[in-house]
């Protein structure tokens, strides 16, 4: 039972190596999250950009679809007056 205790504690790294391992492990684990916040923040900023667009687009389509039964009033009054 002790050799096999002794065999584990010869096994085990040195506290240095465990904070050495620690450190990459934190590291690694916040580098992959600020990579995945990134990528995910770009597909919602792109998504809300399209829908800006989409939105600007319509009003743009709505003025001219004004403009054009202005001028179709317009016209249908100037037959009626005359």
């Amino acid at each position: 039972m002790s050799s096999s205790l002794a065999a584990l504690a010869l096994s085990l790294p040195s506290p240095r190596e465990l904070l050495r391992m620690e450190f990459w492990y934190y590291a690694g684990c916040a580098l992959i999250f600020l990579v995945s916040g990134l990528i995910c923040g770009y597909f919602i900023w792109r998504r809300g950009h399209m829908q800006t667009y989409d939105a600007e687009a319509e009003v743009r389509r709505a003025a001219e679809e004004l403009q054009r039964m202005q001028e179709d009033l317009r016209a249908e009054e100037k037959t009626l007056e005359g």
